[in-house]
């Protein structure tokens, strides 16, 4: 049995399902015409790169060109179209400094407008995971049973040593609306200084309609008055 699957807008993988025909085929696509870039043939741990006109030869035992692989696309028998499940947009904020009050939970700003902004790796059927008019996670087309892992890169400026600083996602709406809250650390280096936090992702599954079709905020909350400076923050999803 041949199978076709089309990985993505670009690539196109071929199974030749064979006791025979072992290796496994990829054809990059341009303008929707197959064939127009490379074949690699992974078989075992070796790959081997080969023009169109000579691929085939060793497997199929017949010359190979632009035809003969438009003729064997119109003869598989089994085409299952597999998108690309994992994917991430990453939105990098240029608000600037934004006034921290002591002890009151607000907003993250992200316009998405920074130069390191990326939606070049976003995943299939997905067009946006942030809404950068108000910095909140937009889930709307995901499904349920999916996730995102948000990686959040922001800093802090105290006015006074030792802040404890907080954070949280707001989800949901209404009397259903619930928060994920975490203590992110005591600020104890000093004051008027800014604290880098970039590293730790998080993890929030569309378990429901309530938190899958709302927004939802990031938020910050120090005990002191102080500053933020946002960067922005990488999302990804995994699609069921």
């Amino acid at each position: 049995m041949i199978k076709l699957i089309k990985v993505g807008i670009n690539v196109v993988f071929i199974s030749l399902d064979s006791p025979s025909i072992t290796p496994y085929v990829i054809y990059y696509l341009r303008g929707e015409q197959f064939g127009s870039l490379f074949q690699f043939f992974y078989h075992e741990n070796a790959i081997t790169q080969r023009k169109p006109s000579s691929c085939f030869v060793d497997y199929l035992g017949v010359p190979f060109d632009d035809n003969t692989l438009l003729d064997f696309i119109n003869s598989i028998n089994e085409i299952e179209y597999q998108p690309n499940k994992v994917g991430f947009i990453d939105y990098n904020d240029t608000t600037g400094e934004v006034s921290i009050t002591s002890d009151t939970w607000i907003d993250i700003p992200n316009n998405g407008l920074g130069a390191f902004s990326n939606n070049q790796y976003k995943p299939y059927g997905v067009n946006q995971l942030l809404d950068t008019s108000t910095g909140y996670i937009d889930t709307t087309e995901l499904s349920l049973g999916e996730t995102i892992l948000i990686r959040n890169d922001y800093s802090v400026k105290p006015n006074t040593n030792n802040a404890l600083l907080r954070f949280r996602y707001v989800l949901g709406s209404g009397v259903n609306e619930y928060t994920l809250e975490k203590t992110v650390s005591r600020l104890d280096s000093g004051s008027g200084q800014f604290y880098r936090f970039s590293l730790e992702p998080d993890l929030i599954y569309m378990g429901d309609l309530n938190t899958r079709d709302n927004p939802i905020k990031l938020q910050i909350n120090l005990s002191t008055k102080g500053t933020l400076l946002n960067a922005g923050s990488v999302i990804q999803t995994v699609k069921g």
